[in-house]
């Protein structure tokens, strides 16, 4: 009999979204029966899920009001595996197991660089997180991270102990024809695929861009949407930029960006793994992105592929950009470094990892 797997996500949107749809359908194609309980969902992550999921939706706005809806799945459901996808659904899910009365492995899916993430609230806030973190990681028998930088710092920050820690990165598809060289251009395109919200620094790459702006000839293309947009393109105007500033919202397939650009930025001041970047190198685009933790340097490990600046830094962004634009990348180098992050080596690595886990119904698994 197949093992029953629950996997709990507050929401299908943005990256976590990406990452739902990703596991439930690797693991119900490997002969798993999935049950997906959300929050909210998107059209179009519902009917790109596999045929045998089941999906259950709590239409609910807070955490904490999905305890019932998750008690009776797991009373009904009696799975053998959960999964969490982030630390916010880990608490609902743990008191859900305890109200049911079930027990059985306990899996969550880290999608950012904790340091990072809880650098970017306020005190009240980061002591309640810092709290629900390190609950999170206790409870959880396996904890999926995105990054070895990532592993590395939950070991050294948070004393969870290694044997608890896999490092699975995110996969994206591969076009089917490999990418030409980028021809020359009068006015090359810097693109950015990222949503216009603080962790972004959205900020320091519009005063990047207006530093390169005033050396050379170029455009800059944002897209993604946010609560941030009207501040910055108002930063883009007060910059002189506005006119070779594009905002295109929110894009479902950037792909036909990735191939017109010259080279695709990030200027983040955390992220988990940044799917843009590997996204951009599969489409045959070089990549700029900040140090940040976690995940940029695991992708750019080598300016075969790009360069990495400082975080906050616009002069330095500015000059990595440049370097980047008068550089001619190799498309195989680029296509090489994405293949690591595929969507073929993703699925292997997920099914390897639920294969050696133990089960609610014998302890082991064959």
């Amino acid at each position: 009999m197949a093992e029953r797997v629950l996997i709990y996500s507050k929401s299908f949107r943005f990256g976590v979204g990406k990452a739902l749809l990703q596991y439930s359908n690797v693991l119900a194609e490997g002969g798993f029966k999935v049950t997906i309980l959300a929050s909210r969902t998107e059209p179009h992550f519902e009917s790109a899920l596999h045929p045998s999921i089941n999906l259950n939706l709590l239409n609910i706005d807070r955490s904490i009001s999905a305890i019932p809806g998750l008690t009776a799945a797991v009373r009904q459901i009696r799975p053998d595996l959960v999964l969490a996808l982030g630390v916010g659904s880990m608490l609902p899910l743990t008191l859900a197991m305890k109200f049911a009365r079930h027990q059985c492995p306990m899996i969550l899916r880290e999608a950012n660089s904790p340091a990072g993430l809880l650098g970017s609230y306020g005190a009240l806030v980061k002591t309640a997180k810092t709290y629900a973190m390190r609950d999170a990681y206790r409870r959880a028998d396996r904890i999926i991270c995105l990054t070895e930088a990532m592993r590395k710092e939950l070991i050294a920050d948070w004393n969870t102990p290694a044997e608890k820690l896999t490092h699975i990165p995110n996969g994206v598809p591969l076009p089917a024809d490999a990418q030409a060289a980028r021809p020359p251009s009068d006015t090359p395109v810097i693109l950015c695929v990222a949503r216009l919200k603080p962790q972004k620094d959205i900020p320091t790459l519009l005063r990047a861009f207006a530093l390169l702006r005033v050396r050379r000839n170029c455009v800059l293309q944002l897209a993604g949407d946010g609560t941030d947009r009207p501040a910055l393109e108002a930063l883009a105007a007060k910059l002189g930029i506005a006119q070779d500033v594009t905002f295109l919202g929110h894009v479902s397939d950037p792909a036909p960006l990735y191939r017109a650009a010259h080279v695709t930025v990030l200027s983040s001041v955390f992220e988990g793994f940044p799917n843009t970047l590997i996204e951009a190198l599969a489409q045959g685009c070089p990549v700029v992105a900040t140090d940040c933790p976690t995940g940029p340097a695991e992708v750019i490990d080598s300016d075969a592929v790009g360069y990495l600046a400082k975080m906050r830094d616009p002069v330095d962004l500015a000059a990595r950009l440049e370097q980047a634009l008068d550089r001619d990348f190799d498309p195989t180098a680029l296509r090489a470094r994405a293949e690591f992050s595929s969507d073929e080596r993703l699925k292997k690595r997920i099914t390897a990892f639920f294969r050696s886990l133990p089960t609610a119904q014998d302890g082991t698994r064959p």
